[in-house]
């Protein structure tokens, strides 16, 4: 019987960290697909993964932003936890949130990041 609860709790921990594993790796969106369904999207958690091609500091509010290209689209992300550098691919989390317009910069809507990883 002593070995029938063994496995019975192996089985058990291996199932926590199969669930504990999927929710770790969040579903990367494509920006395409977020920016065909904006509305769907506006005010949720989102992760997309992409190059950064584009930075710029806000120099009135202070805040730091960078565009992310996933090859089906762009999209400004910005930053809560540093920026990254020119041409890095970078995994982002965050909620997808309206936009701004600042000098050449305009964007409809923003991923305000809460989570960033370089790839």
């Amino acid at each position: 019987m002593t070995g029938n609860r063994l496995w019975i709790r192996l089985a058990l921990l291996a199932g926590l960290a199969c669930l504990a594993l999927s929710m770790a790796c969040a579903r990367v969106t494509p920006i395409s697909e977020i920016r065909a369904n904006e509305a769907q999207f506006m005010n949720q958690p989102v992760t997309v993964r992409g190059t950064v091609k584009d930075t710029m500091k806000n120099p009135l509010g202070g805040g730091e932003y960078y565009k992310l290209d996933d090859g089906s689209g762009e999209l400004w992300v910005t930053s809560g936890t540093g920026m990254p550098a020119l041409d890095t691919q970078v995994r982002v989390t965050g909620t997808l949130k309206p936009g701004f317009s600042f000098g050449r910069y305009e964007a409809g809507m923003v991923v305000h990041e809460t989570k960033s990883v370089p790839l």
